[in-house]
């Protein structure tokens, strides 16, 4: 598929859309989740640094047990 082939949703203005930061909050949680809270791992897949994902969790403080 050529990218301007695909049909773009419409949002309406008055739809709260998540943030940047949430978006990033999910997609970081559930790469720790599926990695099992493996650091490594979850830069790999994310394509930042583990220093990255350190600073995501030092942040936003989530239970390190929940991804064991």
């Amino acid at each position: 598929f050529p990218l301007c082939a695909m049909p773009v949703p419409l949002i309406e203005h008055d739809e709260a859309l998540p943030t940047f930061e949430d978006v990033k909050k999910q997609y970081i949680t559930a790469i720790l989740s599926r990695t099992k809270g493996n650091v490594n791992k979850a830069a790999r897949i994310a394509k930042i640094s583990r220093a990255g994902i350190y600073y995501y969790i030092k942040k936003h403080n989530p239970s390190r047990s929940s991804f064991k």
